[in-house]
């Protein structure tokens, strides 16, 4: 015995509904993920094939970046402080900035 039949008993065609639309999106979604995950991963193991391209890419990159980690090291002359600070405008705003 339920501890609310009259809930229970409004809530019954409900349910039958809910399950209803559960089992028939798990019954088409099921498979069609199915397709779709087997397509992916096909689609991705058959195009490897192009990865001389992606490794050229990635060693200018690599050449880029250690060009750029060379020029950081290098140092760079000393500027000379300025005398007097420079002054910036003061905005003033209702917001802070």
């Amino acid at each position: 015995m339920s501890p609310m039949p009259g809930v229970t008993d409004t809530l019954a065609p409900l349910m039958f509904l809910a399950m209803t639309v559960t089992m028939v999106l798990l019954v088409f979604g099921a498979p069609v993920l199915m397709f779709l995950a087997i397509r992916a991963l096909w689609y991705r193991h058959i195009y490897i094939g192009r990865s001389a391209e992606l490794e050229k890419l990635v060693w200018q990159l690599h050449r880029i970046a250690s060009a750029l980690e060379k020029r950081a090291d290098t140092p760079l002359p000393d500027e000379k402080p300025t005398a007097t600070p420079e002054t910036r405008p003061v905005a003033l705003s209702m917001f802070g900035r």
